[in-house]
């Protein structure tokens, strides 16, 4: 069993996780990047106020990327391809994957990722945290509680159209 420590008790992750696994294709985001985590409102709020100029974005969708070993934010809208980038702007392109979706309550994420990033919880989710990893920021869900972040496995499994 995996377990976290939540308020001086010890918790099973699965208790405040929910996860499942689903397989994406590659997508394309245009957006800003930023050095550090603590940047993340900056960028969103930079991205909002530019959204008009991406063209070809192909729904409301929002994303925070998070990458590398000492994480790196990236905040986007997915597009239909990577012409046309905004002058400031940067495309990511992510290969498609095989993930872990985990969903839990906002009220859990620092606890949520101080325990899924060590390696017991590596090994036993199978999740490679050296590929980018992402969260969805969609408009029905922007008022709720939830969380939901796509962890790459480390299969080397292979969407093909």
């Amino acid at each position: 069993m995996v377990y976290v420590i939540l308020e001086g008790s010890i918790m099973n992750l699965n208790e405040i996780v929910e996860t499942y696994n689903c397989k994406r294709k590659a997508f394309i985001l245009i957006g800003f990047s930023g050095q550090s985590m603590e940047e993340e409102k900056h960028l969103f709020r930079k991205l909002n106020e530019r959204m008009n100029e991406i063209t070809n974005s192909t729904n409301k969708l929002q994303y925070l990327v998070v990458s590398g070993k000492y994480p790196t934010p990236f905040v986007g809208a997915e597009v239909t391809d990577s012409q046309n980038v905004p002058e400031g702007m940067n495309a990511l392109t992510i290969p498609a994957e095989e993930y872990v979706a985990f969903k839990f309550k906002k009220e859990h994420v620092g606890d949520f990722w101080e325990n899924v990033c060590t390696i017991d919880n590596q090994e036993r989710y199978q999740i490679d945290l050296s590929k980018p990893r992402f969260e969805i920021f969609k408009p029905d869900q922007q008022n709720t509680e939830l969380l939901e972040w796509f962890i790459p496995t480390n299969t080397n499994s292979i969407i093909r159209d």
